[in-house]
């Protein structure tokens, strides 16, 4: 039986979750809450549970990859054209890697075989602006036809 002020002390001031204390112990998660709750204190709510957490520390972190619309959104806080999560298309990062420098936010990554997911430097194209890139899907119409 796991020592009740150890998994108090780990739980409110380490604030570690009741699922990683019943890891540590090798005990159920069940147990961790009864023993918190048999000390007379108040398990955190969900949202008191995560906050602070960022990042690789949060409980929703997923590897710093999203899905959105068929592309791939990779985490990176330190990036200039992050969006407000932090995140950036990867399509624009194996690109800037590619050239050596940051992309321009009006520069357009195109993937040449339509899969946005495709993330292979040899299926991306860049374009100056997004006339530019219209321009491009016009001629490919007119040359299908």
């Amino acid at each position: 039986m796991p020592n009740k002020e150890e998994i108090c002390k780990l739980y409110f001031r380490d604030r570690l979750s009741t699922t990683k204390l019943a890891k540590q112990f090798r005990c159920s998660s069940r147990t961790i809450k009864l023993l918190i709750e048999r000390s007379g204190f108040k398990l955190r709510s969900l949202s008191e549970a995560g906050k602070g957490k960022l990042g690789k520390e949060s409980s929703h972190w997923k590897g710093g990859k999203r899905h959105l619309r068929g592309y791939v959104l990779i985490c990176d806080n330190s990036h200039p054209f992050r969006d407000c999560d932090n995140y950036v298309p990867e399509h624009r990062l194996v690109m800037e890697k590619h050239l050596g420098r940051f992309l321009n936010p009006k520069e357009i990554v195109h993937h040449k075989n339509n899969k946005p997911s495709d993330n292979d430097i040899k299926n991306l194209v860049l374009f100056k602006n997004q006339a530019e890139h219209w321009r491009y899907h016009r001629k490919e119409v007119n040359n299908a036809k």
